[in-house]
């Protein structure tokens, strides 16, 4: 008897027949024949959803953006890490200019300026240049920046104070040593002015940023498309082995790019390309560099 046959139905995955058509005919199959077990793997198994498909094709690239994503996201992190060199004050009522000890050699040195103006009678501006000399006194190198205290209208109907009396410039310092801090006014502004100075850890973090950012945000837009291709845990469990992906060609490229990028931050940072340097030929920063309005005049 046909219906107590424990069969499976279906047509050969060679057949020219219609996904649609040949399910019709499945359900048709069963409807007939109630009492026939139907097999534990379908043929839709056979025959996976776009969203299965698009989730194999991509979880290559997907996973290789995540774990460069957490790469240049680390590596930002661990290279802004600075030390305390020294602080102090700078006053034009006495000699405008402050001696500093540098005690490592050929590293990458922060310097953050600030000139709190002696009253906030607006507005108030200040020409000022902040000269680095070495031991004997000689110019070493020079920073110049316009500050500025302003009032302007709140938008609420009222008023309120607008200021940038900051300063920040990095300059990479090849010997060790004792140097000076020259404050230099050229409108005649004599408030105050208060120094920090800081040194970087593991050499500079120039373009690290841009692509710890690129990456994260590539991350992303996987994460918040997973209703299209799957979590991160989906995208990692269906990503092939390692041995189908040497043969992956366009994977590869992929792969290499990512890591010619890494490397080539690393190398950058170390050498300290792209700061500012003085020497036997006195450097300024690469135009990507971001200097914050602050002229590097060397």
């Amino acid at each position: 008897n046909a219906c107590k046959l424990d069969c499976v139905y279906s047509y050969p995955m060679s057949s020219r027949t219609s996904f649609e058509e040949r399910k019709r005919h499945r359900e048709e199959f069963y409807a007939k024949h109630p009492y026939v077990r139907r097999p534990e793997t379908y043929e839709d198994d056979y025959h996976p959803t776009a969203s299965q498909s698009l989730r194999v094709r991509i979880s290559p690239y997907a996973v290789l953006v995540f774990c460069f994503a957490i790469l240049f996201g680390v590596y930002w992190l661990v290279t802004r890490v600075q030390d305390q060199v020294q602080s102090g004050a700078i006053r034009f009522d006495q000699e405008p200019i402050e001696k500093i000890k540098i005690s490592k050699a050929n590293k990458i040195y922060t310097f953050h300026i600030n000139q709190s103006f002696a009253s906030y009678d607006t507005p108030q501006y200040s020409e000022l240049e902040m000269e680095l000399l070495d031991e004997n006194k000689n110019h070493v190198y020079s920073f110049y920046k316009d500050l500025w205290l302003e009032t302007h209208s709140n938008g609420d109907g009222g008023y309120a104070n607008y200021s940038d009396m900051d300063m920040y410039f990095e300059l990479e310092l090849e010997k060790a040593g004792t140097y000076y801090l020259r404050a230099i006014s050229h409108n005649g502004n004599n408030s105050t002015i208060t120094y920090y100075i800081k040194s970087r850890s593991l050499g500079g973090n120039l373009y690290i940023g841009v692509y710890a950012i690129i990456f994260l945000s590539i991350s992303a837009i996987f994460i918040f498309g997973s209703d299209y291709w799957g979590n991160p845990l989906d995208l990692m469990a269906a990503c092939p082995s390692v041995s189908v992906l040497k043969s992956n060609k366009p994977f590869l490229v992929a792969f290499a790019i990512c890591a010619f990028i890494f490397l080539a931050c690393i190398v950058i940072n170390i050498t300290h390309l792209g700061y500012g340097s003085f020497g036997d030929e006195t450097l300024i920063p690469t135009r990507f560099f971001g200097t914050d309005n602050v002229n590097y005049i060397g």
